[in-house]
């Protein structure tokens, strides 16, 4: 998400097609205003993209749920993130969205 600057909507529903590592783009299909849009996709996350993929190997889906029958939640997203910012000790409110503004 961060990567990338994408919303947590935006980044359960990425598919495995959507990764086009040859351009070093990520395709995001009907973000906020319904418009399709191709963002930049950095190496490194490409790499941790790759580890991920390889550690499920799901055919659809690049964060699928626990029985792969669709996308993971966003709400599940938004509570990690949440857990992350707590384990950090980072003293302020933060949420996945303010990594779109940094």
């Amino acid at each position: 998400m961060y990567g990338c600057g994408l919303r947590i909507s935006e980044a359960v529903r990425l598919e495995v097609a959507d990764i086009d590592s040859e351009q070093g783009v990520v395709r995001i299909t009907a973000g906020k205003g319904g418009r399709d849009r191709r963002v930049s996709l950095p190496q490194p996350a490409l790499e941790k993209l790759r580890l991920l993929w390889r550690g499920h190997r799901h055919p659809r889906w690049l964060f699928p749920n626990r029985d792969g029958s669709g996308p993971v939640a966003a709400d599940v997203i938004a509570s990690t993130f949440r857990a992350a910012a707590a384990a950090a000790d980072i003293p302020r409110h933060v949420t996945s969205h303010t990594l779109r503004h940094r």
